[in-house]
């Protein structure tokens, strides 16, 4: 759960017990004209990969770990230095990680995180009032919690957290002198293996947004470009900004049909996994001033496949993929295929 790691395997499915590691793409920074007005809902990226080195057995066949790594990363291109009011989730939206595993398009397995903010002291502009060594310090002035919930199926959601602190943001030297270590200290450990975490990282990926975005550009074959310039090196428009980070470590047997661990060539190995965020559907802004939201959830932002909505979905239809779930994707085929 630490910044700048790469996945070994990422989709809208992967084979637990995967035989190929390859490098995988990424990212959806801002890819629709709703969501990017919207940065606490907005994917970047969704990462699902087997725990530990893959391994083999003695007749020559892939083997792996037995536990997933679920990260989805939201809130793009954050400037680490953004005080005082730092990047944080948003109380008002449900965070869902869904997991298929019955290649339904439905999940069958949800975890859901639900954010709190809270301030000690009011009376200062100051995000931390003292030096801080741990995301529950006193002198971290604002800071947040979370409550994770487990749903299998249509079943009742269970609490598997309440009021778990997120990592707070590495607000510099003085305040959080050890940011490493603090933010190890918000990785939760649960009964059976499971881990969480939720707080800011560094992005993982590396794109050249500037290039990409300037007419389908890439600086390294500029020259054969319909409007040709000089190859230059590719620039990671992302490096040195922050996403926001929900991170879960679980076994496989929790999350595959049947709650076991099945062989490669099995099917029942195969699980599909993505993100979806929501609001609900009424916002009030209340005499004084404060903002109130009520109503049914409404879908707004989800990713599983990299770079689906931003490339592939054209702009006219974005929002309407945002607000859609896998099952109904057989609408968006001829932008696939």
């Amino acid at each position: 759960m630490q910044t700048r790691t790469r996945a070994i395997a990422v989709g809208t499915s992967i084979m637990l017990l995967a035989t190929v590691v390859a490098p995988v793409f990424g990212a959806s920074h801002r890819e629709a004209p709703l969501i990017s007005t919207d940065a606490a809902a907005d994917h970047t990226d969704v990462y699902a990969w087997v725990d530990g080195s893959i391994r083999r057995s003695s007749n020559g066949t892939a083997a792996s770990e037995n536990k997933v790594n679920l990260v989805v990363n939201v809130s793009p291109m954050q400037d680490p230095a953004g005080g005082p009011n730092f990047y944080g989730f948003d109380p008002a939206v449900k965070y869902d990680i869904n997991i298929d595993n019955d290649r339904d398009g439905r999940p069958d397995v949800t975890y859901t995180f639900r954010f709190q903010t809270r301030v000690r002291n009011q009376n200062t502009f100051l995000a931390n009032t003292g030096q801080a060594t741990s995301p529950s310090d006193a002198d971290i002035n604002v800071y947040r919690t979370y409550d994770l919930f487990k749903t299998k199926g249509g079943g009742k959601a269970v609490q598997l957290l309440n009021d778990a602190y997120t990592a707070p943001s590495n607000v510099g030297p003085r305040a959080t002198p050890d940011y490493a270590a603090i933010a190890a200290k918000a990785v939760r450990n649960l009964p059976y293996g499971v881990k969480s975490f939720a707080g800011q990282r560094d992005d993982p990926f590396f794109v050249d947004l500037g290039s990409i975005f300037d007419l389908g550009g890439l600086r390294p074959f500029n020259g054969f470009h319909a409007i040709p310039l000089a190859p230059a090196e590719g620039i990671d428009d992302l490096q040195g900004t922050n996403v926001l980070t929900l991170a879960l470590q679980v076994p496989i047997y929790h999350l595959t049909k049947g709650g076991k661990v099945y062989a490669a060539s099995d099917a029942r190995s195969t699980i599909g996994v993505w993100g979806a965020n929501y609001r609900q559907a009424t916002k009030t802004i209340n005499a004084s001033g404060s903002i109130s939201y009520s109503g049914p959830w409404r879908q707004v932002s989800r990713m599983g496949n990299p770079l689906i909505n931003e490339v592939i979905i054209p702009r006219g239809l974005k929002d309407k993929w945002n607000s859609r779930s896998p099952r109904y994707d057989y609408v968006f085929d001829k932008y696939y295929l």
